[in-house]
């Protein structure tokens, strides 16, 4: 086992702060959930959804010149609520909900498509990885990620172009078009390797990143109620260490997709989310984390 040291209760103090900080934020939400709609984006008449998901989830971490670790037991269970245009959603791997520790992997996510702005955030827990496959040791490593963020911006051609009604399903889009996204986020992440399969994270490392973004979303919308959006945001952010005391380049990738079928009281879509950081402390050798999802959504409107 590994000693536990006096100092453990700090990051759990600054996770527990991090979550009241989040809490807050999905409350004042509540203010902002009210719909947009224009003469192509028609809200549903339902204000509520309930929405049952399963979930795929791809987490990896390490370096190009070393080893990369994925997470195990990658299947989820979600549940999730929308109210108007702001919808919570939280899920945890199938083998954890008959546990000892049910929440010691998490996701949970939080997402506003009020119209001309959007606002998103995560917060996340893994643990459980194991060596990539492709190489010659393959074992499990303890290591453990925790990972939060918020991002929110603007969606220039918001009179046409609907977020909501592909990812929380919140309306209808009539016709198909595209619109520029501008934004900025700012992200928490804690990597920490115990047994040092990961030298670079041996000690704790605790990141913090903000910076502006900017990408682009196309929906096409298809007869009977088919649709399916294609979306890519590219995020130039500065990172800080807050134990190592050092500043990094921190830039990352999001790409989504999202395709479905409306039905007039329920709704089904597959959503595709990934996450890519990339970690610049040595230009020669970066650290990569990688999250990503691939999610079945049916959810019914109230």
């Amino acid at each position: 086992m590994v000693p536990v040291s006096p100092h453990s209760k700090k990051p759990i103090r600054i996770r527990q702060r991090i979550l009241c900080v989040l809490v807050c934020i999905m409350a004042a939400g509540l203010c902002y959930a009210g719909e947009n709609p224009s003469g192509n984006i028609i809200p549903y008449e339902e204000d509520f959804t309930l929405t049952v998901s399963g979930k795929y989830n791809i987490v990896s971490v390490g370096d190009r010149m070393a080893a990369s670790y994925e997470a195990d037991k990658p299947w989820a269970l979600g549940l999730g609520l929308r109210y108007k245009s702001l919808s919570a959603s939280f899920s945890i791997p199938l083998y954890k909900i008959s546990g000892r520790e049910p929440f010691s992997t998490f996701d949970f996510r939080m997402n506003s498509y009020p119209g001309k702005f959007y606002y998103s955030l995560f917060c996340m827990r893994y643990q459980d990885f194991y060596r990539d496959a492709d190489t010659s040791d393959v074992r499990d490593t303890d290591m453990q990620l925790f990972s939060a963020g918020i991002t929110g911006g603007w969606v220039m051609n918001h009179k046409n172009h609907s977020l909501g009604a592909v990812y929380n399903l919140s309306g209808r889009q009539e016709k198909s078009s595209g619109s520029p996204l501008l934004g900025f986020g700012v992200f928490y992440t804690s990597l920490h390797s115990r047994d040092g399969a990961l030298e670079q994270y041996r000690d704790k490392d605790r990141l913090v990143s903000f910076g502006p973004s900017a990408g682009y979303s196309y929906t096409f919308v298809f007869p009977r109620n088919f649709f399916l959006n294609l979306m890519a945001a590219a995020e130039v952010n500065a990172g800080i260490s807050v134990d190592r005391k050092t500043w990094h380049f921190m830039p990352q990738i999001m790409p989504r997709i999202s395709f479905g079928y409306n039905h007039t009281s329920w709704s089904l879509n597959f959503v595709g989310d990934c996450r890519f950081l990339l970690i610049l402390r040595n230009p020669e050798r970066p650290d990569g984390l990688l999250t990503s999802s691939m999610t079945i959504n049916f959810s019914y409107r109230f």
